[in-house]
């Protein structure tokens, strides 16, 4: 069983921590070399901040709609039963990676903010 379905058979999508679900789930896909996260994560540098504050904040202000959300529940509900058409697995294959895109993104908003922020 792939990690995907994995998650989705735990039923970790419905969590009320869904992003950190949606964020573990992709951060363990990104591990793959040449998937367009990993390519991605490495020309961003997420350890590496370069974003203004301001710009950190908009860009940890970004969010998948609820409309959105809800139709990503439904189609990992239609995953766990195995019911998925092909357009639909492509679907949230697409909503995979644009999550998993963000979520690097806002990482490196995490830390610009973090780096910026005084000493304690």
């Amino acid at each position: 069983m792939c990690v995907i379905q994995l998650l989705l058979h735990t039923h970790a999508w419905y969590s009320y921590n869904w992003w950190l679900c949606l964020h573990l789930l992709l951060s363990i896909k990104s591990t793959t070399v040449t998937s367009e996260a990993a390519i991605f994560s490495r020309v961003l540098e997420p350890e590496k901040p370069m974003l203004s504050p301001d710009a950190a904040r908009s860009i940890l202000a970004l969010d998948f709609t609820p409309e959105d959300r809800e139709y990503m529940n439904a189609l990992a509900a239609k995953a766990r039963t195995g019911t998925l058409t092909r357009d639909e697995d492509e679907t949230l294959e697409n909503y995979l990676r644009v999550g998993d895109l963000l979520a690097i993104m806002q990482s490196k908003a995490r830390r610009t903010l973090q780096d910026d922020s005084p000493p304690r």
